[in-house]
This record gives structure tokens, C-alpha cells and sequence, in this order.
């Protein structure tokens, strides 16, 4: 009886606190990146349960950044130019700033590794020879809750 009253008590305290019931939210990666054209900064995580990662993206300067966000069975695909399969709901080309935020489900004898790639490039012709151009300045944050 004495359990089931302190249970009782926990959770009528929790409600008043903020963020008591609330899902968590982790952050996987975050950061500051200077880009000079074609270079790349890239984050690989695993989701090991289904979930909704957001990627936020703020661009301090008029030169565009790529956001793709493939599987890690297709990294190599992507790294040697070839064609490759990304999730287009993580993913946007040519973007200034953006928030993108997806649910992921977690798939079943599948590798669950991600890249998140902001990628200064021309793609989908990036694997051809270009002049150096802008550097991209950039802030971005990941998370998984």
C-alpha cells in the first residue's frame, strides 16, 4: 500500500514540473562549419529504435549547402559519385536554412547507421571538375527524440 502511494505521489508531482512528461530529446551532432565548395561535413549516428530526427540548418551567407541523409549501405555509392538511395524527407538541395524533421522506423536485419551530409557542392553534378567557389558558412544541430 505504502508503494502504491508513493507511486501516486511521484507522478501527481510530475505533472506540475515542466518537461516531466515530455519525450527527451538527444542531441547527436551540432556545430559551426566553414565548407569551401565541394568539401563535405558529415555525421553518422545508428538509430536502434524508431523515432523522428530533426535537422536544423542555419546558413550565414548567400552560397547554398546540400543536406542528404542516406542509409550507411549507400555511403560508398554516394563517395565514388555513383547513384544512390537517400531519404528524400531528411534530405534538401540547394538549401539556405531549413528545419527538416522525419520519423524513422527502424528496419528489421538492416543496418540502422545514418549519414546526415551538408555537402557544398553542385549536386547532382558534383563529381565534376568545378572552379573553386564560395565557402559556405554554416550552423546546424541534429536530434532524435
Amino acid at each position: 500500500m505504502r508503494t502504491l502511494l508513493v507511486t501516486v505521489m511521484m507522478l501527481g508531482a510530475c505533472l506540475f514540473l515542466p518537461g516531466c512528461m515530455e519525450e527527451k530529446e538527444q542531441v547527436i551532432c551540432e556545430g559551426e562549419e566553414p565548407l569551401e565548395e565541394n568539401w563535405w561535413y558529415e555525421c553518422s549516428f545508428e538509430m536502434l529504435e524508431d523515432g523522428t530526427i530533426t535537422i536544423e540548418v542555419e546558413l550565414t551567407g548567400d552560397t547554398p549547402v546540400t543536406i542528404l541523409t542516406i542509409p550507411a549501405s549507400e555511403y560508398e555509392n554516394w563517395y565514388y559519385c555513383e547513384e544512390f538511395d537517400y531519404y528524400e524527407a531528411g534530405s534538401e538541395v540547394d538549401s539556405m536554412s531549413t528545419t527538416l524533421e522525419f520519423d524513422y522506423q527502424t528496419q528489421e536485419n538492416w543496418a540502422d547507421e545514418l549519414y546526415v551530409i551538408f555537402w557544398n557542392s553542385d549536386w547532382p553534378n558534383s563529381c565534376d571538375e568545378e572552379e573553386n567557389g564560395p565557402t559556405v558558412n554554416f550552423n546546424f544541430k541534429i536530434t532524435v527524440s
